[in-house]
């Protein structure tokens, strides 16, 4: 094939961790990050100096920011055999088809059974968790895929895939061999129906030139084509379970651990699976247990329950490392915000930007920051500031409408004839009670008539994902890392990860354009102006981000975190779950 660019050889698994990458990008968050050590490598201490996520010394502006580092370094214990481990998570389990939700209570479950095609790279290093601008394959290895090559134009991907790769022996799986015609079902599924159909976009044709390679055809270059491919969005998923039509309730993967029971409320449980084709995983079995109160996680990590536990400030940490010696503690990485008001802009009142900036200048983010989070959070757009800025964004860079500013708000509404703003606001209280009582306080006090209905996390997520909302809600975002998931997919009119009803015919001219620019200057260009736009229109109101500190056990080890993601600080026990559990193991 003299006239492929070969672009990934196969790799061993462990060797994903390596690879230097020095630009500091977008990590993740619904889940929590952490890695452990023997008895648990230092962390720094709160106001001491860290590590930036380029492997600089921290200014002391940044250091304030950050008390600890983003990731724990690795072990160099001799992994043990055996033993079971819980994590406890906020997020109740959704369904297992992934194709229908982007939220933690979907794909976290799913994804420590079932594999992707390629790989995010992993490492325990801060400098190394940023991604490469323009230049995403480097940020990806291998996975069911054991090497891929590209043709010089873009427009050919083959890859060639691990020929003792097999399905989890679970009827109706029953062990049978994983081959190229899973992979184009399950991409031509994704492409067809479900939220991640525009990461298919520029997909032509799909064919198993046999059982072990898949040809992938693209209509026009698109640089961003290949990431999907590596994410928790778009795994492998068996035609049989979506023949039975039991897709939603079970999952049957490839991967390393074999889903045996989930129970609504309470836990997801998983044993080691014997046959799995790569490195044999240490543990015998793994459990997600359902713990949303983050007290109850306290307790449960002080009495060697659970491996990790959140917490809000360095002061909280302080009084669980007392208790538990040795605990190592991590913060999550943020380049996005992860919540936001979004609005049923078919409704008058929102078509009128004048509204959404007043509503925009009524929320006073810093002192949610003040209130709740000491200071060391943010309010970032959801659009990740790395595909568009070299440093995280100031003043100028968001805009006229991203202050508070209550008489300013109040002269807009007059403007608008909205001077007794009206609106049902839908919200699950899942991951933010604190910050939506002083939200909804601060809706009062701009005099907004807000009718805030709370429902509970999987009726909210699924009325999200088919952007089923009346007036407006509490969002968050499909996740994806990918400049195309932020600047097309959920911007572009009548794109299925469009939740937010946003129809701007500049905006899709602009995310058509960056979409197969392949020069990253010219495509970064693009991107600012579709950043500019949307900060200008406000057609989201993004809110505060949590401060994510995690403490972990001394007695767990092997985890990782993934290399270049979207701003939201998942890693182990998160999502991609299932290309770092064989790693993990328990010195308990």
């Amino acid at each position: 094939m003299a006239n492929h660019r070969l672009i990934s050889q196969s790799v061993s698994r462990r060797s994903l961790v390596r690879g230097s990458l020095a630009f500091v990008g977008g990590m993740s968050a619904a889940a929590l990050v952490g890695c452990g050590g023997t008895k648990g490598a230092p962390s720094a201490a709160p106001g001491a100096t860290a590590d930036t996520g380029g492997g600089q010394a921290a200014t002391k502006e940044e250091a304030a920011k950050r008390p600890f580092n983003y990731t724990v370094a690795a072990s160099s214990a001799q992994p043990k055999r055996g033993g079971s481990v819980v994590v406890a998570v906020a997020a109740d389990i959704g369904s297992m088809d992934v194709s229908k939700s982007g939220a933690t209570g979907n794909l976290t479950p799913a994804g420590t059974t079932y594999e992707t095609l390629l790989r995010r790279k992993m490492t325990t290093k801060d400098s190394e968790l940023g991604g490469t601008p323009g230049a995403p394959s480097k940020d990806i290895e291998v996975g069911l895929a054991q090497s891929w090559e590209v043709t010089p134009d873009g427009l050919t991907y083959t890859f060639k895939l691990r020929p003792n790769a097999k399905w989890i022996n679970v009827a109706p799986l029953n062990g049978r061999a994983f081959t190229a015609e899973d992979v184009v079902y399950s991409y031509q599924r994704y492409a067809s129906t479900g939220i991640w159909q525009s990461n298919f976009d520029a997909m032509a044709k799909i064919e198993a030139v046999n059982p072990l390679t898949v040809k992938v055809t693209l209509k026009r270059p698109s640089p961003d084509f290949i990431v999907p491919l590596a994410e928790q969005n778009n795994p492998i998923q068996p035609k049989e379970l979506v023949d039975n039509k039991t897709l939603d309730k079970v999952a049957i993967g490839t991967g390393p651990m074999i889903l045996k029971e989930h129970v609504a409320g309470q836990a997801v449980r998983y044993v080691r699976n014997p046959d799995y084709w790569g490195p044999a995983p240490h543990l015998d079995g793994f459990e997600y247990r359902i713990i949303p109160d983050t007290a109850a996680q306290v307790a449960a990590f002080r009495a060697g329950q659970i491996i990790r536990a959140g917490a809000r400030t360095p002061k909280d940490i302080k009084a669980i490392q007392e208790s538990v010696p040795g605990s190592n503690v991590t913060q999550s990485l943020y380049t996005k915000s992860v919540f936001f008001t979004a609005f049923n802009m078919t409704q008058a009142k929102w078509k009128d930007e004048r509204v959404r900036q007043a509503f925009s200048l009524a929320l006073d983010r810093d002192t949610i920051n003040a209130t709740l989070y000491d200071g060391l959070s943010s309010t970032l757009p959801v659009m990740p500031w790395n595909h568009v800025l070299d440093k995280e964004p100031v003043a100028k860079d968001l805009g006229k409408w991203w202050r508070f500013d209550l008489a300013e708000s109040k002269k807009l509404l007059q403007a608008a004839g909205q001077e007794n703003l009206k609106f049902d606001w839908l919200y699950t209280n899942q991951y933010l009670t604190a910050q939506n009582e002083m939200i909804l306080d601060q809706f009062r006090k701009a005099g907004f008539q807000v009718n805030a209905r709370q429902i509970d996390y999987v009726q909210f997520n699924a009325q999200l994902a088919k952007a089923q909302y009346e007036d407006a809600i509490q969002a968050w975002d499909p996740h994806g890392t990918q400049a195309d998931n932020y600047f097309k997919a959920q911007l572009q009119s009548g794109a299925a990860s469009n939740l937010f009803y946003i129809k701007d015919p500049e905006i899709d001219t602009w995310s058509e354009q960056q979409s197969v620019e392949l020069d990253p200057r010219k495509r970064r260009e693009i991107l600012r102006k579709i950043w500019d736009r949307m900060l200008d229109k406000m057609y989201r109101v993004e809110h505060t981000n949590s401060v994510n500190f995690t403490v972990w056990q001394p007695w767990i080890h092997g985890m990782q975190w993934i290399v270049g993601n979207d701003g939201l600080g998942p890693s182990v026990f998160g999502y991609n779950a299932s290309q770092f559990m064989p790693d993990i193991w328990t010195s308990k």
